[in-house]
């Protein structure tokens, strides 16, 4: 188990959302599209393999391209993979079959986008500790101009 304080132990589940279904991107799985030569999903999911506090990792997706996940899964080698299960109908829906598929043991449960790649292990670690420290935590970053 991971130490997230001196006097408590906590089990951290990962549940990596990327159910939906693409629309504002013409259909197109943002998941899939590559980013420095490597799929989107696949910067997301190395983010939470490389964080120690994490103990396993849930990836929600839709049902036909569960196949596709695993193979990328077993590609990179991504040994916190513990399930990989189909999102339902909305967010909401995609978010309560990942959380309710982690480990009976997990204390904690820290849910990602998996079209966001640019998350960072400071981050997560930061958002771990505050969500353990209060109950629940959420991470935010400022608003940057755009074109």
């Amino acid at each position: 188990m991971l130490k997230i304080t001196e006097k408590e132990n906590k089990v951290v589940s990962a549940v990596i959302v990327s159910a939906g279904n693409s629309t504002r991107m013409g259909g197109i799985n943002k998941q899939f599209l590559e980013l420095d030569g490597v799929p989107v999903i696949v910067n997301t999911i190395k983010m939470f393999q490389r964080c120690n506090m994490i103990d396993e990792i849930i990836i929600v997706t839709r049902e036909s391209e569960i196949d596709a996940v695993a193979k990328l899964v077993e590609k990179y080698d991504f040994y916190k993979v513990n399930n990989i299960v189909a999102g339902g109908e909305t967010r909401q829906l995609s978010v309560y079959e990942g959380v309710t598929s982690t480990s009976n043991i997990a204390d904690l449960v820290v849910i990602h986008d998996g079209a966001r790649p640019l998350v960072t292990v400071k981050v997560i670690e930061e958002t771990i500790k505050a969500a353990a420290e209060y109950g629940a935590a959420a991470t935010g970053v400022k608003v940057k101009d755009t074109v």
